[in-house]
């Protein structure tokens, strides 16, 4: 299937002279972009482009000509052009040099290309026989919606009734064939057509006509708004076919009351405003149109019902009054939406859907509903392409995306606008790691972001070489940076990697640059020249890490979650714990390091009295939803050394069983040569591998 895989766009709109290149990677695509970020240039080159199919080479071209008013060139390029100047009357001097470098070209992935520029719509395909009708089947076939769009269905004065007719217009005709959907021409070409063809030329100036003498064009013209007439009406229809059960099944459950939608065509396209008048010719009595000739204004109404008790319906008057914003767009989106039924839109290899700040009037709810439709109904006939300024939408997206487990069919994308101006928006894959993210950040010179992007690599590189047991606090709460740097080098230096000997200025960067790390206000306090040396410095001791302290390997001894039991051998005392942390064995080379776990206390009993406190021989008031949390090491060494039971290191280990199994944590151990001892050095338990 011939999917868009890259897109390219050089001056046009928000993208300046260097090229940039957006891979869609032939998938859904999230792009998240605040406004000025260059984000809707992208839906815009991409409405462009397929627009191009229905517009004659001379339409397209005005788009890259400076000297017209339509043009998208970018602005700033323009200006900067060295070709760049005004005469008298204030029009650029020589354009035609300044539109050749601006283009929109589209890769797909059976390898053909289509591109638009100052020579209009033109193409490539590995076989050399370009499909010319390419272009125009995705445009017929895809849809663009933006929420500008769909505000334009109820933005009407209260004393005004709808009328979508400019909605028709703008954005449902070029999506509609003619001939009830089997013509080869879409319904907006056929409007310019009849524009083009009316049988008179108007003098705006004293707004007279003069009418052609040809019976037969006047025919033809009436015929044509007919068939026009005929075809918007087939439209209506279909669309009343599928509203009303697309909104009742999708929309409906989120209100309490039930509304019945129909479209109505009030008012066809016709040039009836005229006062006849008659001439004489050889004696013979003829008519002919005459003066005030023009177009009837066309309506396309929309009638919503609210249903009544007794299951009849009452129209709402001005529903741009009585409803609210999120419930018009509920039903402006029946409509745009039902308009992608497969009898409407049928199936097309490479059709997509673009969506630009789709749902920013909706509130959660909707958007939640919304976005089921989205990915259940239409992600598996469309790509989707869904662009946002909100990042909360944008996290939205991506929890709802999870959700529906599509994940790997989306391209998760970010863009950010460059600090200098006319360096292209800089386009980031949310899959890159956050040094990536921090690198590009620097590299547009957007240093707020690049400081977060690497205080967050930071953390990362120096937690990825801990043990899982060194991340969190006894109460599970993660440690600040500073004391996960001083465990980090605790750790290593058991592993004989002591820092000061390995690099003697590691520590001293990270304290020079610890405030900078730490503290999110500095970021913004800082002077440029002051910035970009503090972030260089922490790039550094990035590396410097990576290079200089490998993760070490990990082996797994007891993973967290196992159930552990102590049985007194001689006594009626059973102690039960839990490994709440990884007891791992950690090693780089030869040298290893013992990572002992967390245990959470679960009960225990003395002669069958549960939680009998064996120092007081009273009962404890134990609450196991909050249990004692300690290491393993400080219950061997209290069962051995403090409570009087007469157990040694090794008969504790022995008689202390895994998952309720014949395994003993003494067989265990002694399978990883790891052992605990009495160290009268220390004058206290430890633990070594032998």
């Amino acid at each position: 299937m011939p999917v868009i895989s890259k897109l390219k766009i050089r001056n046009f709109k928000g993208f300046p002279n260097e090229e940039a290149t957006i891979d869609f990677e032939e998938n859904n695509v999230l792009l998240y972009g605040e406004n000025g970020s260059g984000k809707s240039s992208i839906y815009w080159a991409l409405y462009t482009l397929l627009q191009a199919s229905t517009k004659s080479t001379t339409e397209v071209a005005k788009y890259f000509t400076p000297n017209n008013s339509e043009n998208l060139i970018n602005l700033h390029f323009l200006k900067s052009h060295p070709s760049f100047s005004l005469d008298i009357n204030g029009e650029i001097e020589e354009p035609q040099s300044i539109g050749q470098n601006a283009y929109v070209e589209a890769y797909f992935s059976d390898g053909r290309m289509e591109k638009i520029d100052v020579s209009g719509l033109s193409g490539t395909s590995p076989s050399g026989f370009r499909d010319l009708t390419f272009t125009e089947n995705l445009n017929r076939h895809s849809d663009f919606i933006a929420n500008r769009l769909l505000i334009n269905f109820y933005n009407y004065r209260n004393s005004k009734e709808i009328n979508l007719w400019q909605v028709f217009v703008r954005d449902i005709f070029p999506y509609l064939n003619n001939d009830s959907g089997y013509g080869i021409r879409n319904l907006s070409q056929v409007l310019n057509e009849i524009e083009a063809s009316k049988p008179f030329t108007l003098n705006n100036t004293h707004f007279t006509f003069k009418l052609t003498r040809s019976i037969r064009r006047q025919n033809d013209f009436v015929a044509m708004l007919d068939d026009f007439n005929d075809d918007v009406e087939y439209w209506i229809n279909e669309i009343n076919t599928y509203v009303n059960n697309f909104y009742q099944t999708y929309f409906e459950p989120l209100y309490n009351d039930k509304i019945r939608l129909t479209l109505h065509y009030k008012t066809q396209l016709n040039f009836s405003k005229h006062t006849k008048q008659f001439y004489y010719k050889n004696g013979n009595r003829y008519e002919r149109w005459t003066n005030n000739i023009g177009s009837d204004e066309p309506f396309i109404a929309l009638k919503i019902e609210t249903q009544n008790d007794d299951g009849s319906y009452t129209v709402i008057s001005r529903p741009q009054s009585y409803l609210n914003e999120a419930k018009l767009t509920s039903i402006a989106l029946a409509i745009r939406f039902s308009l992608l039924h497969i009898n409407i839109r049928p199936n097309f290899d490479g059709q997509f859907l673009a969506l630009d700040d789709l749902l920013i009037s909706l509130d959660m709810s909707n958007r939640d509903k919304v976005m089921d439709i989205i990915l259940t109904e239409f992600a598996s006939r469309f790509k989707i392409y869904l662009f946002t300024h909100e990042k909360s939408f944008y996290d939205f997206c991506l929890y709802k995306i999870q959700q529906h487990s599509q994940t790997s069919n989306w391209s998760i994308q970010e863009i950010y606008e460059p600090q200098a101006i006319g360096e292209k928006p800089v386009i980031i894959n949310s899959e890159y790691t956050n040094y990536d993210k921090a690198k590009k950040y620097f590299k547009a010179k957007d240093y707020v972001a690049t400081s977060l992007y690497l205080r967050k690599e930071f953390e990362k590189v120096v937690k990825d070489r801990l043990p899982e047991e060194y991340t969190k606090t006894v109460e599970g709460e993660f440690h600040n940076l500073a004391h996960y740097w001083k465990l980090f080098r605790e750790h290593f230096k058991a592993l004989s990697i002591d820092m000061d000997s390995v690099s003697p200025t590691m520590n001293k960067d990270f304290e020079q640059s610890k405030a900078f790390i730490l503290n999110r206000q500095a970021h913004h306090n800082l002077s440029e020249p002051v910035y970009t040396i503090e972030l260089k410095n922490i790039f550094n001791l990035i590396d410097d890490i990576k290079r200089l302290f490998p993760i070490p390997d990990s082996t797994i001894i007891l993973s967290k979650g196992i159930d552990l039991i102590f049985k007194h051998p001689t006594l009626n005392y059973t102690f039960e714990f839990v490994i709440d942390s990884d007891f791992s064995l950690n090693s780089i080379s030869t040298t290893n390091h013992i990572v002992l776990p967390q245990c959470k206390v679960v009960t225990w009993q003395m002669n069958n009295i549960p939680y009998l406190g064996l120092d007081s021989n009273k009962i404890v008031a134990y609450d196991i939803t909050n249990p004692i949390r300690e290491k393993i090491i400080k219950i061997i060494n209290r069962h051995v050394f403090i409570l009087n039971l007469g157990l040694s290191i090794n008969s504790f280990l022995e008689n202390t069983f895994i998952n309720e199994s014949n395994l003993t944590l003494h067989e265990l151990l002694n399978a990883y040569d790891i052992q605990f001892y009495y160290d009268f050095i220390s004058n206290k338990l430890s633990c070594r591998v032998i």
